[in-house]
């Protein structure tokens, strides 16, 4: 299993917070200053601008509004691209009869994903695994992460025995602890 804290790229979040609130600050100023507009009001939307460049940097670093200004489709493909990068990155790929998986799950984007080898691909298409990372996602919403992995790792090796059971001189060729990355 691997946790990470997000999976996509959230440069863009900073600068639609910048674009956003400046529309609203001027809106709002040709809404409310329209009738008291004069020379001495002209220091305002620089002013305005810089505290809205200020305040977008801490608030793009939130998660939820990461979330809501990033697209689920790009927050789908990158969670999958980042689970294909943390599979290889793991050497799960060497297992003897590419019988290796991993539960991946990006925490800011409340996303599961479970990647089976060539030699579990075989017996069991992709969406054997969506039943698996549904019941993982209804504990993680419940704030139970331990539970969740362990239901995660419990039903995949309920499924897996079904077509894989273990042998005699199996032996484990993969580290049995959680990775943990940014």
């Amino acid at each position: 299993p691997v946790l990470v804290h997000r999976s996509s790229a959230v440069g863009h979040v900073r600068w639609i917070l910048i674009g956003f609130l400046t529309v609203v600050f001027f809106v709002a100023e040709a809404l409310l200053m329209q009738w008291t507009w004069g020379w001495h009001w002209t220091w305002l939307p620089p002013v305005a601008f810089l505290a809205i460049v200020g305040i977008s940097g801490p608030l793009s670093r939130w998660d939820w509004i990461q979330r809501l200004l990033t697209p689920q489709a790009d927050e789908d493909f990158q969670v999958t691209q980042r689970a294909e990068l943390e599979f290889y990155r793991s050497h799960i790929k060497k297992t003897l009869g590419g019988t290796g998986s991993l539960i991946f799950v990006a925490w800011m984007e409340r996303r599961a994903v479970i990647l089976a080898d060539e030699g579990i691909a075989k017996h069991y298409p992709p969406e054997t695994w969506d039943e698996v990372v549904e019941s993982m996602t209804q504990e993680f919403r419940q704030g139970h992460v331990e539970k969740a992995f362990e239901v995660g790792i419990r039903r995949c090796g309920e499924i897996l025995k079904v077509h894989l059971p273990p042998k005699s001189d199996d032996r484990n060729e993969l580290h049995n602890r959680l990775v943990i990355g940014p």
